[in-house]
């Protein structure tokens, strides 16, 4: 009497314990399949059996094996033209063993394996063609030991050591043809002690001391010949104090004087020739400066003014002659005023108006004699409004206006007699009719 009994309670647990199939879809019209898989007791967390996703346009994308809700066994990612991608596998929902990922024309990417869920051992990437790249230890998913990178070539480009997740000691770069380019020491990873780079030829480049992973101490650079073309000292990676610059020649190029970084004193930029280029005269740090500048004759060229790093006073260019070129006045870093343009014989030319950085005014352009030429209004950098034209007399030759930069309206030709020969009607730059009396 008691088998009817014993009967309905193993059909009541094997109805509780019945997989359900879950089968989900891509947003927004839910029609193309996403995943399928099973649960256990309608608990999502509970996946059991075979594991499937797809690509939106239905090839499978990743396929495996769940056991007690983890991953359990080889999992299998594909591209979406069905070549392998990937294979991992699992044991207790942890990677475990061999693994690799593979590019969509076969060759390895990486490879390597894990163990207890980390990365173990050696752990090999690869160039698109499946040559090797770099070689990387690791022990518990830290990084622990020898790393490698290679050429395309499979020569030697770079070996450093990690303790413990981090690069120690030695380090060194190579060309592709096997010569040192730069040798160096990392100290709890960050670069500490010399570091020295050299050029394919084997001669030598940079020389300089790392502390605490900054800069620091004199350095020297040179070029592929061996010559000095740069010296200077660091301080926590800025400059400071000297630093003298040189042509490939060796002759002195610039001769610069640094606190903490910024410029004081005389700085000198000089020609190949040995001249003097450029003077920058610090009379504050950085802050307030003149600097001038010089054709190679000795004639100075430009004059600058700096107060509290703001462009201040007039500016000047000139000619080489020594006659003023150009005198821009400036106000607290923006130009206020008119610039004024001479010709190499210091004769005016021109009168640019600006209001607070804006070219705003009348700008006006003068003959040889010093009669206007022509009278140009200019709005926050374009022309318009009136515009005049005169001859040598004084007359009238051109009257006419501009908006936004286009002639624009009536422009009238006038003769020596000052009568109208000509009428031009323009309308946002194009001309729209012309008549000639």
């Amino acid at each position: 009497m008691r088998t009817p009994f014993i009967t309905l309670i193993l059909l009541a647990t094997l109805v509780v314990c019945q997989a359900q199939q879950v089968t989900t879809y891509y947003p927004p019209e839910y029609k193309n399949k996403k995943e399928t898989y099973n649960i256990v007791d309608g608990d999502s967390t509970k996946i059991e059996g075979t594991y499937t996703k797809f690509f939106e346009s239905g090839s499978v994308s990743l396929t495996g094996e769940f056991k007690g809700g983890k991953p359990s066994g080889v999992f299998k990612e594909y591209y979406e033209n069905g070549k392998p991608l990937s294979e991992t596998t699992y044991k207790d929902g942890l990677k475990t063993g061999k693994f690799q990922i593979l590019s969509r024309n076969g060759f390895p990417i990486q490879k390597g394996q894990y163990l207890a869920g980390e990365l173990d051992d050696k752990i090999e990437s690869y160039y698109e063609d499946g040559t090797l790249k770099t070689i990387t230890t690791f022990d518990n998913g830290t990084p622990n030991g020898l790393a490698k990178e290679f050429y395309p070539s499979g020569k030697l480009k770079q070996e450093f050591t990690y303790v413990n997740g981090k690069q120690q000691g030695a380090a060194k770069h190579y060309y592709e043809n096997g010569q040192v380019s730069s040798v160096y020491t990392f100290q709890d990873g960050r670069i500490d002690g010399p570091y020295k780079t050299f050029f394919s030829n084997g001669k030598k480049e940079w020389r300089y001391t790392y502390v605490s992973g900054f800069k620091n101490g004199s350095y020297e650079h040179y070029n592929s010949l061996g010559q000095l073309i740069d010296e200077g000292t660091y301080v926590d990676g800025i400059h400071d104090s000297t630093r003298n610059t040189y042509y490939d020649n060796g002759v002195l190029k610039e001769a610069f004087t640094y606190q903490k970084g910024a410029k004081i004193g005389e700085n000198m930029v000089y020609y190949p020739s040995g001249k003097l280029m450029w003077l920058e005269n610090y009379t504050r740090v950085t802050k307030d400066a003149i600097i001038t500048e010089y054709y190679e004759s000795g004639q100075k060229k430009t004059e600058q003014f700096f107060v509290n790093g703001y462009k201040v006073k007039h500016w000047k260019t000139y000619h080489e002659n020594g006659q003023l070129k150009t005198d821009t006045p400036y106000d607290e870093n923006t130009i206020n005023g008119n610039i004024k343009v001479f010709n190499d014989q210091g004769i005016l030319e021109r009168t640019i108006p600006y209001q607070y950085g804006r070219n705003t005014g009348t700008e006006v352009g003068y003959f040889p004699s010093g009669k206007k030429r022509t009278e140009t209004k200019y709005l926050n950098g374009q022309k318009s409004g009136r515009y005049y034209e005169y001859d040598q007399a004084g007359k009238v030759k051109v009257m006419g206006n501009h908006l936004y930069n286009v002639r624009q309206g009536t422009w009238k030709y006038y003769d020596a007699e000052e009568k109208v020969i000509k009428v031009e009607t323009y309308s946002r730059g194009n001309l729209v009719s012309s008549s000639e009396n």
